[in-house]
């Protein structure tokens, strides 16, 4: 025998109406979350990208910089300048093609020289590469390092602003200028210099004292200097005399960060930038101290 079936009624409308709000504010609920945490996501995404972009140009900057002037032949015993003096102290300094240093100390650009890196091949090739200095070895370390000249790659190094792009030029290498980093608005070199020949920063007097930061304003190539923090440009300092370069790098995420607003007002050297716009920002500066920079 069948049972009956006493209640044969289903769910009403409004039953199925408010099954149907309940389950869209559910639906509402987790697209809302979902859009919060993938905006969060893009956004750290895009924060984490500029900041490894500007960290990584910033610690390549810092390295070679620091090499700037690094010039082993002038002390490695041997006649590099074939004038029967060995580590002489005449103006070319076992460097006939000219001492390595600084070329050029701009606001927004810079160049400089070092012996630092040869042919690497010269350090196996079972040849004694510098027979003409009158030494007999192979394969030792000064035909790696010190060759007493600034022609081979990596040892004539430029880095400017195009754009937005970081250029690192390698003036040996017979190509033009390569993107070191994207998305950078903005650089800015500063320099401290030794005007008295001890070898040691130049200060302003005060208390606590402070470096003199030198510029070249008008872009000839001469370092102008400002004694004090409003003081007038005046003397051009001679690029040798470099002992230290303060550099500022202004980065952006590569894309506007939408209901992002920034706002700020950033001081990159001598200039004041002020933003209204949808990108995130970094702002770097660290002071590269030049320990092989000589007169």
């Amino acid at each position: 025998m069948k049972p009956v079936i006493k209640n044969k009624r289903g769910f009403t409308l409004i039953e199925l109406m408010i099954a149907m709000v309940i389950g869209l504010l559910i639906m509402g609920t987790i697209f809302q979350v979902y859009t919060t945490y993938q905006k969060a996501d893009v956004t750290q995404r895009l924060v984490v990208d500029m900041l490894q972009n500007a960290r990584a140009a910033m610690l390549l900057m810092e390295r070679e910089i620091r090499m700037a002037g690094h010039a082993p032949a002038a002390t490695d015993g041997q006649d590099n300048d074939g004038n029967s003096d060995i580590d002489d102290s005449d103006a070319n300094n076992d460097y006939p093609g000219g001492f390595p240093g600084f070329v050029a100390a701009g606001k927004a650009s810079i160049q400089f020289t070092m012996d630092y890196m040869p042919d690497p091949s010269w350090c196996k090739d079972g040849l004694n590469n510098d027979a003409a200095t009158g030494d007999t070895d192979t394969d030792e370390f000064d035909e790696c390092y010190a060759n007493g000249n600034t022609t081979d790659l990596n040892e004539d190094i430029k880095y400017m602003l195009s754009g937005t792009d970081l250029m690192r030029d390698d003036g040996n290498d017979g190509e033009a200028a390569k993107v070191l980093a994207y998305d950078i608005e903005a650089i800015a070199f500063a320099y401290a210099y030794d005007s008295d020949d001890d070898r040691q920063l130049d200060t302003d007097g005060a208390t606590p004292p402070n470096v003199i930061w030198a510029y070249d304003s008008t872009g000839d190539g001469n370092l102008d200097y400002d004694l004090t923090a409003g003081g007038s440009l005046g003397t051009p300092v001679p690029i040798s005399a470099i002992r230290a370069v303060k550099i500022w790098l202004l980065a952006r995420t590569a894309s506007p960060i939408k209901d992002y607003t920034d706002t700020q007002t950033y001081s990159v050297g001598g200039q004041s930038l002020a933003k209204d716009d949808h990108y995130k920002r970094t702002l770097l500066t660290t002071t590269v101290y030049c320990r092989n920079t000589r007169f």
